[in-house]
């Protein structure tokens, strides 16, 4: 609410003097991607509020033979994949020297989706793509290095996967950070790590990934997780609740203006 209160103030609106549950923000309905199971108290919620599962959608692409052979040759070693998000403009530029550090001579395979540049620098067990197949590689790492965003968690909670969740020191870039990483950890199905924001400390992202590899208990819930978010069919909550705020009396003759500019 204070990020709101200063874009009020610097587009020259007025305060608006409402608790949180009546904020505008909110809007006539809310879709929160998430379940029961990863929230604190749903009961909490306000009214308008409603959870719609993952709503992830991953499109089903189908790897290269490159790839497809570096997954297979992994699983033939008996190594574990970690798939690490690193492409993102929230973590510093000292990431990736001091992950490539610390897990250069790591028993495991690490499929990274970073920029192309990276490739230079990835020693023997990294493969460097700044595009992947996201639920075929799911499907088989061991576990997910990356930001806490919504997507990066919910990708690897639906398929069982368990997360080490990087969180840079001091004001965060993206709003939803925290409380997607508190969210995962307090489940167990994740474990986080802060980042200086200026070099990350190589000994301690090896530690870190080692404890959530060697540790079965992160994988246990997450693979929890993935079955209440199977069952729970948020695409068709969804679609249900919408269909109701727009069948509701004179909604769109009062929206009508505003919906008629987006369709333009």
């Amino acid at each position: 609410m204070p990020h709101y209160a200063t874009a009020r103030q610097a587009c020259g609106l007025p305060p608006e003097h409402r608790a949180p549950q009546d904020s505008s923000l909110l809007g006539d309905l809310l879709l929160l991607r998430t379940v029961p199971e990863l929230e604190a108290d749903v009961d909490s919620l306000p009214s308008r509020v409603h959870l719609v599962g993952d709503c992830l959608g991953l499109p089903r692409e189908e790897p290269d033979a490159a790839l497809r052979d570096w997954l297979d040759e992994a699983a033939a070693q008996s190594l574990p994949v970690l798939f690490a998000r690193l492409g993102g403009a929230t973590l510093p530029p000292a990431t990736w020297p001091a992950f490539v550090e610390a897990l250069r001579d790591e028993p495991l395979r690490v499929l990274a989706l970073a920029p192309p540049a990276a490739a230079s620098t990835a020693p023997a067990n990294f493969l460097v793509r700044p595009h992947l197949p996201e639920a075929f590689v799911l499907e088989r790492a061991r576990a997910v290095l990356s930001p806490p965003t919504s997507a990066a968690a919910l990708g690897a909670l639906t398929h069982g996967c368990p997360a080490l969740l990087l969180l840079l020191e001091g004001p965060h870039l993206a709003l939803e950070y925290p409380a997607v990483a508190e969210a995962c950890v307090r489940t167990g199905a994740a474990t986080r790590l802060a980042l200086p924001s200026s070099s990350p400390e190589p000994l301690q992202l090896r530690e870190a990934v080692r404890a959530l590899l060697e540790d079965p208990a992160p994988r246990a819930h997450a693979q929890r997780l993935q079955h209440a978010l199977a069952a729970f069919d948020g695409p068709t909550r969804a679609a249900d609740l919408l269909e109701r705020l727009g069948s509701q009396p004179g909604y769109f003759q009062h929206h009508g203006s505003f919906l008629k500019n987006i369709l333009r």
